[in-house]
């Protein structure tokens, strides 16, 4: 606690630190264009955001440009007075615990009691301009990525939240199983919803798998149709309860860890609700429905409502960065953004 304390009062601002971080810039923008994973993180964000700088990658000058006092500028009135909720988990002794926060934390001059909502910061977009982006890389040239993207919603409806993250993993079973049937291979597809908790009516839902890059179109295909049988269609119950069970474990487990217990306890006097939505989850999650489920495929997941990237080699015939105009202020090294389509 006393380095927790120490954290808030006197945080160190050691010029080391940011020479490390400086130090590792070019590394940082020169080996972006190196994998898929690499092509995907230099671009996608300004596409999704219609280039909102919170979540687009600035140049290797703005990383350069930064300082100490702009970050002390920034953190430093929240950690004078911007309110504290203290959580402790764990085989601890009450008293103890309580006479350790109040000699460090509760020692602190008098601060904010509340959280400041900052309501008006509130808002997060997610680009209109859907359909196919193919975004090269200059790595290996049997790797690629297919990537589908879609905006849902935000984390305030529990019992959509939940029926979401189980589509999700339907349609991973799935996909996976497809994959292998089709190709004879087990890639490590992805599929997952991520309602937000921070901003309003804003959320994603996205598809995934990495691919060699001559089966591209076949993995596309084998997307488009998965997505056709669960929007025209209800699931079979079996893939329900292949999905549904192990979500279920996971609630019963979650206090088998602190980790589990932190999660819980982290927020619970400020946001005492989220105590109640996790004792109603394993409730909610075993009424959700065939119906339910190809409700929200049919809401949410449309293909044309997609941004869709492909991650693709470098042809040979390219030789420099191009960018979409308005896109990134600089391309690192192999990154290429085509716009095939306005969906």
């Amino acid at each position: 606690m006393q380095l927790v304390a120490a954290g808030l009062t006197d945080t160190g601002y050691r010029p080391e630190g940011l020479d490390q971080f400086k130090r590792g810039i070019d590394d940082f923008f020169e080996a972006l264009g190196s994998t898929p994973s690499g092509a995907y993180t230099a671009a996608s964000g300004a596409i999704l955001s219609d280039n909102d700088p919170l979540y687009t990658l600035q140049d290797r000058e703005a990383f350069r440009e930064r300082t100490y006092e702009q970050l002390r500028d920034v953190i430093a009135d929240r950690f004078a007075n911007g309110a504290i909720e203290v959580a402790l988990v764990g085989d601890i002794d009450e008293d103890a615990a309580i006479e350790a926060v109040a000699a460090t934390l509760g020692a602190l001059p008098m601060r904010e009691a509340e959280f400041n909502p900052r309501e008006e910061a509130r808002i997060r977009s997610f680009t209109d301009a859907r359909g196919e982006y193919i975004l090269r890389h200059g790595g290996e040239a049997d790797q690629a990525w297919v990537r589908m993207i879609w905006p849902t919603r935000d984390d305030s409806d529990l019992k959509e939240t939940i029926e979401l993250g189980l589509l999700a993993r339907m349609l991973r079973i799935e996909l996976t199983d497809r994959l292998r049937e089709d190709l004879g291979q087990a890639y490590a597809t992805q599929a997952s919803s991520s309602p937000s908790s921070v901003y309003r009516d804003y959320g994603t839902f996205v598809l995934f798998a990495p691919v060699a890059s001559s089966e591209v179109e076949t993995v596309r295909g084998v997307f488009r149709e998965l997505l056709e049988d669960f929007r025209s269609t209800p699931a079979d119950p079996d893939l329900i309860e292949r999905a549904r069970q192990p979500m279920l474990e996971a609630y019963d487990n979650a206090l088998k860890s602190l980790g589990g217990w932190m999660g819980l306890a982290s927020r619970a006097q400020t946001k005492p609700e989220r105590l109640d939505r996790w004792l109603a989850g394993p409730e909610l999650l075993k009424a959700v429905t065939a119906q339910d489920l190809q409700a929200m495929a049919q809401r949410y997941l449309a293909p044309e409502d997609a941004v869709e990237f492909l991650v693709l080699p470098e042809e040979p015939e390219i030789t420099r960065p191009q960018v979409l105009p308005g896109t990134m202020r600089e391309g690192p090294p192999a990154v290429v953004i085509e716009r095939e389509s306005d969906g």
